[in-house]
């Protein structure tokens, strides 16, 4: 019995004690992470924006010419919003006729780029809008990837774009309407 009033009031007395957090202080952040069977990598994707010297409805009309061009399967064609592209695909080794290692970065194992060698689960989409009251449109392209080894079973880990792949889709276009 006397352990137990002992264990009380060490308890009520230590819920009393001062913390190390002044008063009206935020307390310390937490990071809390969330998992899933699935593709459990963050999104690191941003967004690169450039502009072309013509009306969005001449750029609109190229880009479904470019993403085949460039071997991306269209899954994402919303007009009203001016936005074409494809939420997520696996690829693996080549996008058309270059390598995944030209515009995405995944690491490297034993000296090979591994967006060459990985399963690779790719996003590119790209919105126009108008600049101004101008004939100049602005062209703004994500890319996300994420990439697991083939042979082995594991997680999905973020890759990040070269900027290579959103530089070609404004290249290809200029070069179409130029």
């Amino acid at each position: 019995m006397r352990s137990i009033g002992l264990a009380l009031v060490t308890l009520l007395t230590a819920g009393c004690a001062s913390s190390a957090t002044p008063v009206g202080a935020a307390p310390p952040p937490q990071t809390v992470r969330v998992t899933s069977s699935s593709i459990s990598a963050v999104s690191s994707a941003t967004a690169n924006v450039g502009s072309l010297p013509y009306t969005m409805d001449r750029v609109w009309g190229e880009l479904p010419a470019v993403f085949d061009f460039l071997g991306i399967p269209l899954n994402t064609l919303d007009v009203p919003n001016r936005t074409i592209g494809n939420n997520g695909f696996k690829v693996r080794r080549r996008l058309k006729d270059a390598s995944l290692s030209r515009y995405i970065d995944c690491g490297s194992m034993q000296g090979e780029p591994s967006a060459d060698t990985y399963e690779v689960y790719l996003s590119v989409v790209t919105r126009v809008d108008p600049e101004g009251k101008g004939a100049t449109t602005t062209v703004t392209t994500t890319v996300d990837a994420q990439a697991r080894p083939v042979s082995l079973a594991g997680q999905y880990t973020s890759c990040a774009s070269k900027g290579t792949l959103e530089q070609t889709i404004l290249d290809r276009v200029r070069m179409r309407l130029g």
